[in-house]
C-alpha cells in the first residue's frame, strides 16, 4: 500500500517537473515571438505618426 503511494508520488513529481518545464518552455517561447512582434507593432505605430504629422503639416 505504502509503495502504491510512494509510486505514485514519484510519478506525480516526474510529471510536476515535465508540465513545469514544459510550461517554462512555452512561457520563453512565448516570450521570444513577442519581442519581434512589439517592435515591429512600435515601428508600425511610429510610421503611423510620421504619416500622420507630414498629412497635417501639408493641410496646413
Amino acid at each position: 500500500m505504502f509503495a502504491v503511494i510512494i509510486a505514485t508520488l514519484k510519478l506525480s513529481g516526474v510529471i510536476e517537473t515535465i508540465f513545469s518545464k514544459i510550461l517554462l518552455k512555452i512561457i520563453a517561447n512565448i516570450r521570444f515571438y513577442m519581442l519581434p512582434l512589439t517592435s515591429l507593432t512600435k515601428l508600425k505605430i511610429n510610421y503611423d505618426v510620421k504619416i500622420f504629422l507630414e498629412k497635417t503639416e501639408d493641410l496646413k
